[in-house]
C-alpha cells in the first residue's frame, strides 16, 4: 500500500515536472495539428499531414522566439507572450483538472485546484519565454556597448 501511495506520488509529480516542462509548446502543437488535420482534410495523405504538421508546428515555435528576441517594444513582446501562454494555461487546467477529478469529489474544489494549476503553469511558460528575451531589447548588453557617448 505503501509503495502504491509512493507510486502515484511520484508519477504525479513526473507529470507535474512535464507539464512545467513543455508548457512553452502548447502553441507550435496546437497549430501543428491544426495543419496537419487541415492538410489531411484536403486530402494529402497522413504522411502529407504529418510533414505539414511538423514543418508548421517549427515554424510557428520558431517564429514566436525570434520575435521575442527582436522585438524593441514591450506591448508587442507582451502580446507574443500571452499568444504562446494562453494556450500553455489552458493545458495546464486540463491537466490539474483531470487530476483533481480524481482526488477531489467536490466540483467546486476541482475547479479552484485547476484554476491555480493553470496559473502556476501559465507562470511558469511565461518565466521559460522570458528567458529568450534578452533583458535591453535586440541586442541586450551589446547595444549599450556600441551607442555613442
Amino acid at each position: 500500500m505503501i509503495l502504491a501511495l509512493a507510486l502515484c506520488l511520484s508519477a504525479a509529480a513526473m507529470l507535474a515536472w512535464l507539464t512545467f516542462s513543455l508548457a512553452i509548446y502548447a502553441l507550435p502543437v496546437a497549430a501543428g495539428a491544426l495543419f496537419g488535420w487541415l492538410a489531411y482534410s484536403s486530402g494529402s495523405g497522413l504522411l502529407g499531414a504529418s510533414v505539414v504538421a511538423l514543418v508548421s508546428g517549427a515554424f510557428v515555435y520558431a517564429v514566436g522566439h525570434v520575435a521575442i528576441e527582436r522585438s524593441r517594444s514591450p506591448a508587442v513582446r507582451l502580446g507574443i507572450l500571452i499568444l504562446y501562454i494562453t494556450p500553455a494555461a489552458l493545458a495546464g487546467y486540463g491537466v490539474v483538472h483531470g487530476l483533481a477529478g480524481s482526488l477531489v469529489p467536490n466540483a467546486t474544489w476541482q475547479t479552484v485546484f485547476s484554476m491555480f494549476g493553470s496559473a502556476v503553469v501559465a507562470a511558469s511558460a511565461w518565466a521559460r519565454m522570458t528567458a529568450f528575451a534578452p533583458p535591453g531589447g535586440p541586442g541586450g548588453a551589446r547595444e549599450a556597448s556600441l551607442a555613442p557617448r
